[in-house]
């Protein structure tokens, strides 16, 4: 499933994962994520782990390498999100099928979209090849904590606004607690916790 959406200061609707599908062995690609990285193709795949450009330097999706100045788009956004902070819709990271409507206040409530229709980020659709990608992390806005799919004693600190969180931004609960993604903190464990992704 191609899974996220994205929306880009130039273009239209794409993927947040990059794009390798057609291309020769060898060809560089920028990270959808960060045009300060990129991947390169290898079998129709990228590489596991991007490339970083030198500092001051960005990569150029026409020459397919790093040049001197800034980026010249905006990052990818995903048109699914999972948290929020505020009235939305979310996606359920565990059933294509369902999503939750959150007002903001107390806990999100989970529907069910119609039979063999798929949540998109946005409405229900018959294509399956539009659900949300279940293990992307986003950070919507700065100095806010989100969960760790992968880990549900770890947790993400949003720095920045509009970004893909890394590593170093990566915290763990302390020993016995869990980070609860409504109560936005780690809390006792109550053996609720469930690993969202692999």
């Amino acid at each position: 499933m191609v899974g996220a959406r994205c929306v880009t200061g130039y273009t239209t609707a794409g993927s947040c994962v990059p794009e390798c599908m057609g291309l020769a062995d060898g060809v560089n690609v920028v990270d959808p994520k960060n045009c300060y990285r990129y991947y390169t193709c290898q079998n129709e795949m990228a590489n596991a782990v991007p490339h970083q450009c030198s500092v001051l330097e960005y990569f150029d999706e026409t020459t397919k390498q790093c040049e001197v100045g800034t980026c010249p788009r905006d990052n990818c956004v995903p048109a699914c999100k999972f948290e929020s902070i505020g009235a939305s819709q979310l996606a359920h990271r565990t059933d294509c099928s369902k999503y939750y409507l959150y007002d903001g206040i107390g806990q999100p409530k989970e529907f069910s979209c119609p039979s063999n229709t798929y949540f998109n980020g946005d409405t229900c659709t018959s294509d399956e090849n539009e659900c949300c990608e279940p293990c992307l992390v986003y950070c919507e806005s700065k100095d806010i904590y989100v969960s760790d799919p992968k880990n549900c004693n770890k947790f993400y600190y949003c720095q920045h606004d509009a970004y893909f969180p890394e590593e170093l931004d990566l915290f763990e609960c302390p020993l016995g607690e869990f980070y609860s993604t409504f109560l936005r903190q780690c809390t006792e464990d109550d053996d609720s916790c469930t690993q969202e992704c692999v």
